[in-house]
């Protein structure tokens, strides 16, 4: 019964949301205004009608769910350890809030939905378009909780579609993944998530973010930053130049597109959409799908995706690769991956469309007259019927909207031979190409923040000193923590240590600082926050460890370490000035708290990796966590924040949230959110 209202629900969205005059209302305007845009296009409709990318029959279905705005996904973070908390929320509370809500313009609002087709259903999705979500007042708590839970990282908003890619990059802890065009991150964020494992740390990752925008990577640095992952590299070339001196397990080219299988979240595209800008970009995308096949190890994986239904920037490229590399390229058949999801084979034939006034449609390079053979070229056409690659390419997964309610897009998964040739990473002549960049007038600093600029250096070579202090004030025994903490150069004293694990101080000896070298590596962003300095007096160490690198060196930290029950946690987590310690209630606690120096000290919960940062004064304790932190474990423990008004879904009120206590050292330390990047 249910399903029948939803699917009655749902054809009555289509036709409130096509409208009798055919104009949608376009949301989220700055002026508060509601604008009204047409949603069609002759041109795009007679494109698409001639390539057929869906049956005759269905292609009116098909333009009409283009017409209708799509709605919200979002995914749980796999390795958060309030996974099932927000699962729990989100099923039993949360969906009662969607209860007969309709829309001024008759649209009815449905409950969110799993996505069954994603692993252990932590995927969701529900008809409400971003904006109309951002400004509904019943909706108003859902918002904020999904907006609270997407800060902390325990919950990503990302179109459906958009997880397809590195679902069928088949990812495994240990491997060597790189993203060649990863910004703004939501893909990169789901391939960092895989790779993580909670229960084997000893098969260390290495993730490779990179961007042909220096904004952009700038902008991936800070959404990535919520993962704490020390295994990331920014990088910042153009992705069918990315130096070939690395070589990887998997490689994503999500490459850039026309876009049109946006059309549903992008309504302006409507007006906009022409069929040259496909034509404008298949050499590139050539290009950057070479680039990324080179730089598979043999037996890896590449994924090629994007959200156009051009077949000019999916089969004819897809076709391409295989023609290039023969014997050495497998196209999978992934019809049997992710069971539940509706997707369209690839198509095999196609026709081209000339950009020239006359506009002439084509059916094989033959019929294109020499003198527009420049433009139009060979690659673009589909294989012959006796090619051995034409009925290969039905092994491309294709997603129309009208199938599961979803945007475009187009994904091939293709397999590098294990008996291929190893291909030399050693570093070619020549620099590597610096991408072109747009100007920034938000940026005052310019562009001058790559790694190489303003180099790190081990803290053991520039300041042993400091490095002997650090290792014996928290008892780090093991060489390779201390091996891996880095400073700049610049500084003889620097404010921020980084922690950079073994895989990218490796890169970064080979690649970013070696001696004369032929092609550098243009590295924005390595590691994380290690250790950063507290202008404290009395403490027999300056720095401070830093939250973003605990979860690493919480096994070896033999010192400076107290552990504390579940309700002791969470009395110290309600500071949020200072605590006398004679008010710590655990007389056994205040006895360990007397006991170590003046310094930081860890308070991690008995039989759990949770922990909290506190400066142990000369008479009092002082937090030193991130908000965010403060937050997740608010969140998880059901306790009120101290900072502000407790994350959506906790079990208590925020009256007393505010607690504080008169009593302070002689000197505030710097918390985690005041320290400058």
């Amino acid at each position: 019964m249910v399903e029948e209202s939803t699917e009655k629900s749902g054809r009555r969205n289509r036709k409130r949301a096509r409208g009798g005059d055919g104009r949608v209302a376009l949301y989220g305007r700055p002026d508060g205004e509601t604008q009204f845009i047409e949603r069609s296009n002759e041109k795009f409709e007679e494109y698409y009608r001639r390539q057929k990318i869906c049956p005759d029959d269905e292609f009116d279905k098909f333009m009409e769910e283009l017409r209708v705005p799509l709605g919200t996904a979002f995914r749980v973070t796999s390795s958060t350890s309030v996974k099932n908390k927000i699962m729990d929320l989100v099923e039993n509370k949360f969906t009662k809030l969607f209860d007969g809500i309709e829309l001024e313009d008759g649209m009815v609002i449905l409950a969110p939905k799993k996505l069954l087709w994603y692993p252990d259903g932590l995927a969701w999705s529900f008809n409400v378009p971003r904006p109309v979500l951002r400004k509904h007042e019943k909706l108003k708590d859902f918002q904020k909780f999904i907006t609270q839970q997407n800060g902390i990282g325990a919950i990503n908003r990302q179109e459906a579609v958009s997880m397809l890619p590195p679902l069928l990059l088949d990812l495994h802890p240990g491997q060597t993944v790189i993203d060649l065009c990863a910004a703004p991150g939501s893909k990169t964020a789901q391939i960092l998530d895989a790779l993580q494992s909670p229960t084997d740390s000893s098969k260390p990752s290495l993730i490779v973010a990179n961007d042909s925008d220096l904004r952009r990577c700038n902008m991936l640095c800070h959404q990535l930053k919520r993962f704490k992952c020390a295994d990331l590299l920014v990088t910042n070339h153009e992705a069918q130049h990315f130096p070939p001196c690395l070589s990887f397990d998997r490689v994503l080219c999500d490459v850039p597109c026309s876009g049109d299988g946006t059309l549903r979240k992008a309504p302006d595209m409507w007006v906009k959409w022409n069929h040259r800008e496909a034509h404008g970009l298949h050499k590139l995308q050539m290009a950057i799908g070479r680039r990324g096949f080179d730089l598979l190890k043999p037996g890896g994986t590449m994924v090629y995706a994007t959200c156009s239904f051009n077949p000019l920037e999916n089969e004819a490229v897809v076709n391409s690769l295989l023609n290039a590399y023969g014997s050495i390229i497998e196209l999978v058949d992934v019809s049997d991956k992710l069971t539940g999801f509706k997707r369209r084979d690839g198509l095999i034939t196609w026709s081209v469309k000339d950009t020239s006034p006359d506009q002439t449609w084509y059916t094989s390079i033959e019929q294109v007259p020499e003198h527009r053979r420049r433009s139009v070229v060979e690659s673009m056409f589909p294989p012959a019927e006796s090619a051995p690659t034409s009925l290969l390419l039905k092994r491309c997964v294709r997603v129309v909207p009208h199938d599961q309610d979803t945007g475009g897009f187009f994904v091939a998964v293709l397999r590098k031979s294990g008996d291929a040739p190893v291909v030399d990473t050693v570093a070619t002549e020549g620099s590597a190409r610096v991408p072109r960049q747009r100007p920034d007038t938000r940026n005052r600093r310019g562009y001058n923040n790559l790694l190489s600029s303003d180099p790190l250096a081990r803290i053991n070579e520039v300041n042993p000193t400091l490095a002997k202090e650090i290792k014996e004030f928290y008892g780090f025994e093991p060489e390779w923590v201390m091996k891996g903490v880095y400073s700049k150069s610049s500084e003889k004293q620097s404010k921020k240590l980084s922690f950079i694990p073994e895989k990218g101080q490796k890169i970064l000896d080979e690649f970013v600082y070696a001696p004369d070298l032929k092609q550098q590596l243009r590295v924005l962003s390595a590691g994380v926050r290690g250790f950063e300095k507290c202008p404290r007096d009395g403490a027999e160490c300056s720095y401070r460890i830093a939250f973003d690198t605990l979860h690493i060196l919480l096994p070896v930290l033999t010192k400076r370490v107290i552990y504390v029950k579940k309700e002791t946690l969470s009395a110290l987590l309600q500071v949020s000035q200072s605590l006398l310690f004679d008010k710590v209630d655990d007389e056994e606690t205040r006895k360990e708290i007397e006991r170590v120096s003046v310094g930081a000290v860890v308070f991690r919960k008995e039989s759990s990796d949770d922990c909290l940062i506190m400066w142990r004064g000369k008479v009092s304790l002082t937090p030193l966590m991130p908000k965010d932190e403060v937050e997740f474990l608010c969140f998880k423990y059901d306790l009120p924040n101290p900072v502000k008004t407790p994350l959506v879904g906790s079990d208590v009120a925020p009256e007393g949230a505010q607690q504080r206590i008169d009593a302070k050292d002689e000197e505030e330390p710097v918390r985690d959110d005041e320290v400058g990047e």
